[in-house]
């Protein structure tokens, strides 16, 4: 188990520090468990999911998706393979500037990383200001700022956050530099036990399920039932199964909680129609 104190909580993330799932990570402690946790970060999401199934952390905040570049296909893959409940989704907004080491010259730039999420959010403004450099990929926008900062030659510049910019000392050339200012990234907070006061207003409940047996109508047949009871659903996902080629896991989110008589009858209903329904839970969600 954790060691920790009694009325303390172990949070874990993906890391480095200062990159965007560990702001998240923060903004998680600081609101919704008012600093009585700590965090662990993490190399990869697969040993997020690994932690909590440990018991080593108890909770894990997670990626789900990016407005704008969709899912994260490694957090729903490890999901669907675990048993943990989601108790909470926020979104943040994610903001990049372009930082460079102190005594760098912007026309000298020929070499722009980050990670690779980060320069594909900024592809229309690098074609527009860097043409002529080169794009290179590094496992995390704070791996690339080390990248630059332990540079001898003063010609890269690195895709961050404004704050892991100004941690690192290093110099911003332009701030707010996202193709599209409205992007956001939704974070998942995961939990070994399902919440239970899931009743309020603005309540998601999330399900995944797949088909024994691929046949004309079978996934009509699901989403039918929704709409027979006026029942929005708000995501819809697939995912193709490891085993064979052509069958799909669906993951799919809707408005209602557990509690409501109307959500129980569904599920109760597509449990019938398919092999397997695997249900996450109800949550809050929150736009930050």
């Amino acid at each position: 188990m954790p060691n920790k104190k009694s009325t303390e909580v172990l949070v874990g993330a993906l890391g480095p520090q200062k990159t965007f799932s560990d702001l998240a990570c923060d903004w998680y402690i600081q609101k919704e468990l008012k600093h009585k946790a700590r965090k662990k970060l993490y190399s990869s999401i697969w040993e997020v999911f690994n932690a909590l199934k440990k018991g080593k952390i108890d909770k894990a905040v997670v990626p789900i998706e990016n407005n704008i570049y969709g899912t994260v296909r490694e957090t729903f893959d490890s999901l669907f393979k675990s048993a943990f409940s989601i108790i909470l989704q926020f979104s943040l907004p994610v903001h990049h500037c372009l930082a460079v080491k102190k005594g760098t010259k912007k026309s000298k730039i020929d070499k722009i990383i980050s990670h690779q999420q980060a320069l594909n959010q900024c592809r229309a403004y690098l074609r527009k200001n860097y043409p002529e450099a080169q794009r290179i990929s590094f496992q995390s926008s704070v791996a690339a700022i080390k990248k630059v900062i332990s540079a001898r030659n003063l010609h890269r510049a690195v895709i961050c956050s404004v704050k892991a910019a100004k941690d690192y000392d290093l110099k911003i050339l332009d701030q707010n530099i996202e193709d599209q200012k409205k992007n956001r990234t939704l974070f998942a907070v995961l939990s070994k036990e399902p919440k239970i006061d899931v009743k309020g207003k603005n309540m998601r409940t999330s399900i995944a399920f797949h088909f024994q047996k691929d046949s004309p109508g079978t996934l009509f047949s699901v989403f039918k039932e929704f709409n027979d009871a006026k029942i929005n659903m708000t995501k819809i996902e697939s995912r193709p199964t490891l085993p064979k080629w052509g069958d799909y896991i669906f993951f799919l989110d809707f408005e209602g909680s557990l509690n409501d008589s109307n959500v129980k009858k569904i599920l109760k209903k597509v449990k019938t129609k398919v092999a397997l329904l695997k249900v996450f839970g109800s949550y809050p969600l929150k736009k930050v």
